[in-house]
């Protein structure tokens, strides 16, 4: 097996690729790490959550990284991680709703870590959190299989 860096052409356009990966964050010097639906738009990352740990640690610490891969086998695989700030989008700037726009056009974006916002109930006090993710650097590996 060969290992060897990807480009950043190559690290965006994995990224671009998939729209699930696993964000990472940290608060009180101790890792947080969650699965989570993305929308990459030129260099900044768009995601949903609902209040919670995630927002709570975003908030706390904006630092965070995305880890994207794709798996053939144990010997051929690709991943890459995208680091940034976290910045919460308002509906003041529209910035809420081009993330959105972004994400509606991908099934299951707002699983696995809340409910459809369309669906929640009367009274919820569930709101929507909007958050971008401005890429400031990317690197990935790849896993070649020479056998």
């Amino acid at each position: 097996m060969i290992v060897q860096e990807l480009t950043r052409n190559e690290c965006f356009h994995l990224v671009a690729g998939n729209d699930l990966g696993h964000l990472a964050s940290a608060r009180n010097n101790f890792p947080y790490v969650v699965p989570i639906h993305y929308v990459l738009e030129r260099e900044t990352l768009y995601m949903f959550s609902l209040d919670g740990e995630k927002i709570a640690t975003l908030r706390s610490n904006p630092n965070a990284c995305l880890q994207v891969e794709e798996n053939v086998d144990s010997r051929n695989w690709k991943s890459v991680i995208a680091r940034g700030r976290y910045k919460e989008l308002t509906g003041s700037t529209g910035e809420r709703d081009y993330a959105w726009d972004l994400l509606q056009k991908r099934a299951g974006w707002w699983e696995p870590g809340a409910l459809r916002p369309a669906h929640l109930h009367a009274g919820s006090n569930a709101v929507p959190i909007y958050f971008s993710i401005v890429i400031d650097a990317i690197s990935g590996r790849q896993a070649i299989d020479d056998a």
